[in-house]
């Protein structure tokens, strides 16, 4: 039997409200379906560290409408104002607060992109609290380095006191889009793509993932880039679904091409 997208995430975000669980979606496609902000408020996606050139949902590219985010070499390293011409404002990105419980994940589809410079880094980025904040990352790279001096492409995550560590995606095929998913356990952070585990770190007593930021990085030598994303989901890990008598029903909309 058939159930349409819309009755179905109707269904489990009215369910779910039931358990205090959120369920958030955002699929990015009409222009200006987003809003956004220079500083923190509910529903805003909103500037972190630095705001990238472009930020703009409905943008059609490859077939469909996607989330553009445009970095410019304008706001490089060198060419930005006194007091942000520092690298910790390279990296360029909006966060957008999902405040979901333990045992919860967010996700969101990247397009890699064969066009990218040496230099290019993007990735979705997560807050969680427990006191002492920690920021599980999933990131992709052109010719970086994780802090071996060695150059890498390819997928990596990030967990507070660990640094970068590289994956099973390193050199994954280009011009694709993968499905980047962060879960927070009990006791764990799980990093996925495309539904494959990547690695698992302990997750520092966090018990709430505060927001998602999306991030990308303008040193210089990677210049003027695009980033496309689709399909952002903060939802419930599926035993939280259980409890309601939907066996761990979780339905996320997946669009290519």
């Amino acid at each position: 039997m058939k159930i349409a997208y819309a009755t179905l995430a109707l269904t489990i975000a009215s369910l779910s409200t039931v358990a205090g669980a959120d369920v958030f979606t955002q699929t990015f496609d009409t222009a200006g379906d987003i809003t956004l902000g220079a500083s923190q408020a509910s529903g805003t996606w909103y500037t972190d560290r630095f705001a990238p050139a472009v930020f703009e949902s409905g943008v059609m590219f490859d077939g469909s409408a996607r989330l553009h985010q445009g970095i410019s070499s304008a706001d490089s390293e060198a060419n930005r104002p006194s007091g942000f011409d520092i690298p910790f404002y390279n990296y360029q990105g909006r966060k957008f607060d999902v405040n979901s419980g333990t045992n919860s994940s967010v996700s969101i589809d990247l397009f890699v992109d064969s066009a990218w410079n040496a230099g290019t880094r993007a990735g979705m980025w997560t807050t969680m609290s427990n006191g002492n904040l920690t920021f599980p990352i999933i990131e992709y790279v052109v010719d970086g380095d994780n802090g071996d001096s060695m150059s890498y492409t390819g997928f990596r995550y990030w967990q507070s006191n660990i640094g970068w560590t590289a994956t099973s995606f390193a050199n994954a095929a280009q011009d694709e889009w993968y499905t980047l998913d962060i879960e927070l356990t009990a006791t764990t952070v799980e990093f996925s793509i495309n539904g494959t585990n990547i690695g698992s770190v302990g997750n520092l007593g966090a018990h709430m993932i505060d927001n998602v930021i999306l991030n990308a990085h303008n040193q210089g030598p990677a210049g003027s880039y695009d980033v496309y994303w689709d399909n952002f989901n903060a939802v419930p890990t599926p035993g939280s679904f259980a409890l309601l008598g939907l066996g761990g029903l979780v339905a996320t909309r997946r669009r290519r091409a």
